[in-house]
């Protein structure tokens, strides 16, 4: 029998200690960038303060460049935010960084589509605009902080329920009566859809969690079934709520679609399973908002043509890095 294990009466303190440090800076990270306790419930999505916005901005920055400034005007520092995340010994930081991600889901859109306050390259600094505060970083360093901490399956459903929430929310309640209001609103889902699938086809999904190969036939992931496991999840309106359950196992089939070509090297063949859950997604809108069939129709076609240049995005951000 081994006798140099320590006694369960005589705990060595000093491991203890370093989990409680641990423990605190994960929960200062969380707390400080949404304002929230560590794994409190969903809120309804809004922007944040200054402060926090400048905390989660300067933590993208430091994750993907290892520097809270960013990328350096010599190009020295090369964005590694999916491989520093992915590592074990940022396990423990994946889950409190994803659900303060989560809650950033307005950023986060604006920024995959290209229409934040920073643009594609990103601001060296957060904006700061009181409650209406936004993060200003370029889109590869947020595609590769998402990517890595995605490495974590119920991370990535996590951050695509919020984000999917989101946009159905802006769907459902902006004055869309203008036909190129809507063809810009389908084209910015699309691209972001494109994106975050994209972000899906790079993990190993399946490897990961072997209830996901039954997920075809019924919506597995999301509140309805583990939402009990998953904190973080925005609220939002009953016609949002409905049109993200409507399309969810076409998604789901979309993004395994991505993997599998992602695996074969296809990476610019269409994705048809995607295709179709984009259309299955504007048609729920169309069904809960009561819209015209020449409305949905359009706002299919703005949002299919738009996915390519979403993952395209992203697969460049996880594979060029710069």
């Amino acid at each position: 029998m081994a006798t140099d294990a320590p006694s369960a009466q005589t705990p060595d303190p000093a491991p203890t200690a370093q989990n409680h440090a641990e423990q605190e800076r994960r929960a200062a990270l969380e707390t400080g960038t949404t304002g929230q306790l560590p794994g409190s419930p969903g809120t309804e999505i809004t922007r944040h303060s200054e402060a926090e916005a400048r905390i989660m901005h300067d933590a993208v920055n430091l994750f993907d460049y290892g520097d809270g400034n960013g990328k350096d005007d010599k190009g020295e520092l090369k964005g590694q935010g999916d491989t520093v995340l992915k590592s074990e010994e940022y396990a423990n930081v994946r889950g409190p960084l994803a659900r303060a991600l989560s809650s950033y889901s307005p950023d986060i859109v604006d920024i995959i589509a290209g229409e934040g306050p920073g643009d594609r390259v990103g601001k060296d600094d957060a904006l700061a605009a009181g409650d209406d505060s936004r993060i200003q970083n370029s889109r590869g360093s947020v595609l590769r902080v998402l990517r890595g901490v995605s490495e974590d399956p119920e991370n990535y459903f996590l951050l695509h329920e919020s984000e999917r929430r989101y946009m159905a929310e802006q769907l459902t309640t902006s004055d869309l009566s203008d036909p190129e209001a809507l063809k810009n609103r389908a084209a910015k889902i699309g691209e972001v859809n494109g994106a975050i699938n994209a972000i899906g086809g790079d993990i190993k999904l399946s490897e990961r969690d072997a209830v996901l190969s039954e997920a075809g036939d019924k919506r597995v992931y999301g509140y309805h079934v583990i939402g009990g496991s998953i904190t973080g999840i925005p609220v939002v309106g009953d016609l949002a709520q409905r049109t993200v359950d409507g399309a969810w196992n076409e998604w789901l089939k979309g993004v395994t679609a991505e993997q599998g070509l992602l695996a074969r090297e296809r990476i610019s063949s269409a994705n048809d399973a995607a295709q179709t859950d984009l259309d299955k997604f504007f048609q729920s809108w169309g069904k809960e908002t009561h819209q015209s069939a020449t409305s949905v129709g359009a706002a299919q076609r703005e949002a299919q043509q738009s996915y390519t240049g979403g993952r395209e995005s992203a697969y460049l951000a996880l594979r060029e890095k710069k």
